[in-house]
């Protein structure tokens, strides 16, 4: 470490400087000094815990131009289900006739 023989190269500061300096160590450093300590010190393991989340694939619909259209007996595209139940419905709204 290199020491400055020359009073005239020396640093020279003022009261008011030193205390500005003083200020900013106070304020930036030392007011998280417990914090550093902590970060820097801390043995205690840290506990990891996971969470798995199940995702459903979203279901993609099918195209527009294939949807159905109220009343045409051609745009039938219902499962088997749905086409069974759909078809019980006719018997009945021709019973009723």
């Amino acid at each position: 470490m290199a020491t400055i023989s020359e009073p005239s190269l020396a640093l020279r500061l003022s009261g008011e400087e030193v205390r500005r300096i003083a200020d900013y160590a106070k304020i930036s450093y030392f007011k998280h000094l417990r914090l550093y300590d902590y970060a820097l010190n801390n043995k205690q393991l840290c506990e990891v815990k996971r969470i798995v989340i199940n995702e459903n694939a979203p279901i993609i619909a099918s195209n527009l131009n294939d949807a159905l259209i109220l009343g045409a007996d051609e745009a039938l595209g219902y499962e088997e289900e749905a086409e069974t139940l759909r078809n019980e419905v006719r018997i009945k709204i021709d019973a009723k006739r």
